[in-house]
């Protein structure tokens, strides 16, 4: 026999059979509500049993997985960070101090490798998903990276330009003295550097050194270069030569009694450029002699050797 759940059947004792007897609607409905409101109760009472013991949902304790799960990938991110900027540190101090000093070239400074990303809010979109600040410091440390491997791949590149040019380079920087060395002819009269001035006796930085010799002694260019400038500085370095070598290297010949070249003409490394004067604000016979490096004075005597020897000097130069 086939149960109708709509209806309800009882067994009558006097006729020895089963009858049938309809459930009303209302019951139905009641029975429904009771069950259903018997589930929520029961998932309310499990729930509540869960967390007493557990401690959280199973929601939160899936999150909590999940985001330990992240932090812990991010530390592995992170210790590979440290070995990726130990390793561009290595190669900065060799860039310094090795690759850019060969070629004379100035260090780049740290404020320049180690300059951030402008703008406060950069990472503003990281406050309301990471509460540890871990995420936000390694996406920061990322940029810092990458804004590091650029600048010193800015570095390698201008090394690679100049380690080309290293043959053109070596006869352009400004290599010897201007003048002879003989001791008998040429005498190191003042230093780069701060000194009292010889007219006023007032400090005053002196940007070159200052040869002495008798007026008429032959002045050679000490680089390879084209003239740049040949003036006339009244209250200054009288008549000058200026030589531009490349490089970012300059050099300047001052109080000069005689000019053997002209503005836009091509030199060699110990080519005849003019005379020994006593002109300008100079008081003695002297060639104030200057090198110029990225548009600052450097000290000359880095740059030749006053103890070569004559003879060896005067192989190196043409006096005509």
């Amino acid at each position: 026999m086939v149960m109708n759940r709509d209806k309800r059947y009882h067994f009558n004792y006097k006729t020895l059979s089963f009858e049938t007897a309809e459930i009303p609607s209302s019951r139905k409905v009641l029975k429904g509500v009771a069950l259903f409101l018997g589930s929520v109760l029961a998932a309310a009472a499990y729930l509540t049993i869960y967390v007493s013991v557990a401690g959280e949902t199973p929601k939160q304790k899936l999150l909590e997985h999940s985001n330990a799960s992240l932090a812990s990938r991010l530390e592995l991110v992170n210790n590979r960070l440290d070995i990726y900027q130990e390793r561009l540190g290595v190669l900065a101090e060799r860039d310094n101090t090795v690759y850019r000093s060969i070629f004379g070239m100035e260090e780049i400074s740290s404020d320049v490798r180690d300059a951030g990303y402008g703008g406060t809010d950069r990472y503003s979109r990281f406050k309301g998903l990471d509460r540890s600040g871990i995420l936000s410091n390694t996406v920061k440390r990322i940029d810092m990276l990458n804004k590091k491997a650029y600048v010193q791949s800015l570095s390698f590149d201008d090394v690679y330009k100049l380690s080309r040019q290293a043959g053109d380079m070596a006869s352009c920087i400004p290599a010897i003295p201007p003048i002879t060395t003989d001791p008998g002819v040429t005498r190191y009269s003042s230093s780069f550097g701060y000194r009292s001035d010889p007219g006023n006796k007032q400090i005053r930085m002196h940007s070159g050194v200052d040869l002495a010799a008798p007026t008429g002694t032959p002045i050679h260019a000490t680089g390879k270069g084209r003239v740049c400038r040949v003036s006339y500085d009244y209250y200054g370095y009288g008549h000058y030569v200026l030589i531009d070598h490349g490089f970012g290297y300059k050099t300047r010949y001052g109080h000069m009694s005689k000019i053997a070249v002209h503005e836009g003409q091509e030199v060699d490394r110990g080519q005849y450029i003019g005379d020994v004067g006593n002109t300008g604000r100079s008081f003695g016979s002297h060639v104030h002699y200057e090198v110029i490096y990225k548009d600052r004075c450097v000290n000359p005597v880095n740059y030749f050797d006053m103890e070569m020897s004559p003879e060896d000097y005067a192989a190196m130069v043409v006096d005509d």
